[in-house]
Parts: structure tokens; C-alpha cells; sequence
């Protein structure tokens, strides 16, 4: 009689602690579906996670595609110029004799593209494309969570704006059509050092120089690569500066920065824009497309 007592004491037990498990895991599962939920609204709402975790291992070095200027500080300028006031809101005697390549600039180009230290460029309002001269190859890349044992790349797109560059295998190189296919990386973003990447354009030349004076402007004598150029000089500080302005587009396509010692000038660097052209990189050439976006008469792009 005692053994059935207990067993019927055992019964009720059970059956009284069942809903109270039930509901408790209820409940966690509960909170755990709606902090999920709250994490997935503050990405959506925030700032997006970044795209791919730092470089741990590098075969080869990187492009230096930063100019070296002589302080960190010119540097840091150079690279983020301050845009002037628009040509209409300056007076004609506050105008320097930069403002007339400028403002050729602003009338006739919409784009344009060139080469620098062979690396090709493509560029259209605050973004621009770069064909990088040789591949770039990253070990133990890992991206959003996964982990690429070799992960390479070509092409490199900054945003001035946003001040990010994410690079691409897209395949300008032949040999890399093999490997980024063998990979599966063609369409996979790799975020890399914006800093890096950010030259300065010929145009910014515009935004460092456009209130210095100079009364040493001379055209119609020179040509550049088969281009007609105007030669402006800036000698107010050292190191004296000679810029060569396309006189049909108004933009730098070389630059110089020279010193005079002992008598004797001395060039001290050189910013030289290559196989210039102009008003033809369209919007689409400076955003990354996917492989099934591009149409296979764009022999740019190569598989």
C-alpha cells in the first residue's frame, strides 16, 4: 500500500513540473528569438560589419600607391584637399590664374582616365577604378566569416565619400582567370586599406594650388605626350613646383617638385599621368558588377 502511495506521489510530481519545463524553455527560446531579431535590426539600422578581416599574410609586396611627400602632415592635405568655392562665387580680382584651367575642368569633363606608376586609373565624380599592374595575392584571407586559404585580387574600387576601397578578383590578368574561377572568389569584396590606395588626382592639384599666385604661365610652347600644355610654375616656397595643365581639359598630367642646389636644379619628384583620356568611364565602369551583369563584348573584362 506504501509503494502505491509513493508511486501515485511520484505521478503527480511529474505531471506538476511538466507545464513549468515547458514553459520555461518557451520562454528562453522566447527571448533568444527576439534578441536575435534586435541584433539583425541594429546591423540593418547601424553601421554594416566589415567586409573582411586585416591581411594576415601578404605574398609579395603591396603597390605603393601612396605618394611619399615630405611630412605626414603635407601628406595628410595633399591627399584630402578642401574644394575651393565654385569659379562664380569668387570675384575676378580674387581669381588666380589656376582658376582658368579649372574652370575648363568643370566645363568639359565629366571623366577620365590615366596611368600612374602602371597602375590605370578610371575616374568619375568621387570614385574612382584601378587595374592594378600585377595581381595581389592574400593568405588565410578571412572574409565575412569564412577563411580563404589563397585569396587574390586585380581591381581596387574607392569611394572618397565614404573613404572605403574594396578590392576584386575580376580577372584583367589572363592567369588569374583560372585560379579566381578555381576559387569561386570572382564576386567575393575584400576591404583594404583606404589610405593605400587614395593618390592624388589630377584634379586635386586644382584644390592645393587654385589660391596660389603665379605669374609664370606660358602656352602654346610646350607638348606633353602629344598634347598641348600650359606650364605654370609656383616658386613662392621650396620645393619649386612646375605643373603642366592640358590645355583642352585644364588637368595636371604631370607635376613637378624641384630644388636648386648649389646652383644646379634638382628634380625631387615627379607625379606623371600617362595615356590621359577623358569622358569616357561611364557610371557603371566604377562600380564592381557581377559576372552575370557584364556582357561579354566588354573585353575589359576577361574569364
Amino acid at each position: 500500500m506504501r509503494k502505491m502511495f509513493f508511486i501515485v506521489l511520484l505521478a503527480v510530481i511529474l505531471i506538476a513540473c511538466a507545464p513549468e519545463k515547458e514553459t520555461k524553455a518557451k520562454r528562453i527560446a522566447d527571448e533568444l528569438k527576439q534578441q536575435e531579431q534586435i541584433e539583425v535590426q541594429e546591423i540593418i539600422e547601424g553601421e554594416q560589419p566589415p567586409i573582411a578581416e586585416p591581411i594576415q599574410e601578404i605574398e609579395g609586396e603591396q603597390p605603393q600607391l601612396t605618394q611619399e611627400l615630405e611630412n605626414s602632415e603635407t601628406l595628410e592635405t595633399e591627399q584630402t584637399p578642401e574644394m575651393p568655392a565654385e569659379p562664380t562665387d569668387i570675384s575676378e580680382d580674387e581669381r588666380t590664374a589656376v582658376y582658368q584651367f579649372f574652370d575648363k575642368f568643370i566645363k568639359n569633363v565629366d571623366s577620365y582616365q590615366f596611368t600612374y606608376n602602371k597602375h590605370k586609373y578610371f575616374v568619375r565624380d568621387k570614385k574612382y577604378k584601378i587595374h592594378l599592374t600585377k595581381p595581389i595575392t592574400i593568405r588565410n584571407a578571412n572574409i565575412n566569416g569564412k577563411t580563404y586559404t589563397m585569396f587574390h585580387y586585380d581591381v581596387v574600387y574607392l569611394d572618397r565619400i565614404s573613404q572605403k576601397a574594396i578590392a576584386y578578383c575580376e580577372s584583367i590578368h589572363e592567369e588569374l582567370g583560372r585560379q579566381c574561377g578555381k576559387l569561386e572568389i570572382y564576386d567575393i569584396p575584400y576591404l583594404v586599406s583606404y589610405k593605400d590606395y587614395n593618390i592624388i588626382l589630377p584634379e586635386d592639384w586644382f584644390y592645393i594650388y587654385l589660391n596660389e599666385d603665379t605669374d609664370k604661365i606660358s602656352k602654346g610652347k610646350y607638348t606633353l605626350r602629344g598634347r598641348s600644355v600650359a606650364q605654370a610654375i609656383f616658386d613662392q616656397e621650396s620645393p619649386t613646383v612646375e605643373m603642366s595643365f592640358d590645355e583642352r581639359t585644364g588637368l595636371a598630367l604631370r607635376v613637378d617638385k624641384k630644388r636648386t642646389i648649389n646652383e644646379e636644379e634638382i628634380l625631387v619628384e615627379r607625379f606623371d599621368y600617362e595615356d590621359f583620356a577623358y569622358n569616357s568611364v561611364r557610371d557603371k565602369d566604377i562600380i564592381h558588377r557581377n559576372k552575370d551583369e557584364i556582357p561579354t563584348s566588354e573585353v575589359f573584362y576577361k574569364r
